[in-house]
């Protein structure tokens, strides 16, 4: 997944249109992970506003990595006008004796700076 950038289908979306990609991407901590990201088209809507295309994500890479979250797109030109995602990192944190697990979690905002698109 790359933050703020949305591979769409080539088919014309409608409320509630689906569609998956699988990926393979090095995460931090994990190494390279296969997963898959769904993305849903919730509508347009207002925000800060003005219209907003609202997608949805869910991302699932094996059991250790889960994404969620929310981008918001201006509909004119697609660009990112701003976006919340969640992460959650399964992974396990080496002792004398073995290792225990941890959960690692993370919500990014994302906002282009004024000026850029």
């Amino acid at each position: 997944m790359s933050a703020g950038f949305i591979r769409f289908p080539k088919s014309r979306l409608k409320l509630g249109s689906s569609w998956s990609l699988n990926s393979e991407r090095e995460v931090p901590i994990l190494g390279i992970v296969k997963y898959t990201e769904k993305y849903t088209f919730r509508g347009t809507i207002k925000r800060s506003g003005q219209d907003a295309w609202h997608i949805e994500i869910r991302a699932i890479g094996s059991d250790k990595l889960s994404t969620k979250g929310n981008y918001y797109l201006n509909p004119k030109n697609g660009s990112l006008l701003d976006a919340e995602i969640y992460q959650e990192i399964m992974t396990e944190i080496p002792q004398e004796n073995g290792a225990i697990p941890a959960k690692i979690s993370m919500t990014a905002r994302l906002k282009p700076k004024s000026g850029s698109i």
